[in-house]
């Protein structure tokens, strides 16, 4: 499912088409397990493993073999996140008032910074991530009396949805097509139900496959 090939219009589509992301996240577990084989520091193997992805992604051209597209700037937020999650098992949090700066500057980022090319989204998307989830997760003792329980249930859900939700909005494109007149209005609806629509089936997907089927995996 998550062989590297292009479409009919040149993009990176595997047959799931959301699973582009997962290609890299399945190709970081890889390294990631060989540093626990090894008994190593997982940095040790991550950075240099990753870091030569990244450095072949500056000089790889479109003739190059659609497999090549596992060389991307992109893995290096990886690097990024094992960071992050050594600096938290170890402790660290920011003060409030910075880790909500870090969260909304971020998002600031993201809305405003352009994205050049492919091999620079690490700068106009990755350093705001990061600073995102840094900020987030030092708020995230905060969070939980503050956040009603079926927000935090839908979080729980984020991964079924993100599975789903390309199987659902186009059902719903061809819905609301016929009957959406064009506007800002009606386009701002359109957007808002594709999102509760989406959930909604993500959530299902959460309760009737997704748990079970780790419930039996842990059995």
């Amino acid at each position: 499912m998550f062989l590297p090939v292009t479409d009919t219009a040149g993009h990176f589509r595997p047959v799931l088409p959301v699973g582009w992301t997962l290609t890299y996240e399945f190709l970081f577990y890889l390294l990631f397990a060989a540093a626990l084989a090894m008994r190593v520091d997982v940095l040790r193997i991550v950075v240099p493993g990753l870091g030569l992805f990244a450095a072949v992604a500056l000089v790889r051209v479109e003739t190059w073999p659609a497999w090549t597209i596992l060389f991307d700037t992109i893995v290096v937020e990886f690097v990024f996140g094992v960071m992050l999650a050594k600096w938290t098992l170890r402790g660290f949090r920011l003060p409030t008032t910075l880790a909500g700066g870090l969260v909304l500057g971020g998002f600031a980022l993201i809305l405003v910074l352009p994205m050049v090319s492919e091999n620079t989204r690490v700068l106009s998307w990755g350093i705001p991530a990061f600073a995102i989830v840094a900020g987030a997760v030092s708020l995230e003792p905060l969070a939980p009396p503050a956040l009603p329980r079926w927000l935090l249930r839908l979080g729980d859900a984020s991964y079924s949805i993100y599975l789903s939700h390309g199987f659902v909005l186009p059902v719903l494109g061809l819905a609301f097509a016929g009957i959406v007149s064009p506007g800002l209005w009606m386009e701002g609806l359109t957007i808002v139900l594709c999102q509760v629509f989406s959930s909604l089936v993500g959530w299902a997907v959460f309760i009737w496959i997704e748990s079970p089927m780790l419930r039996a995996l842990r059995r």
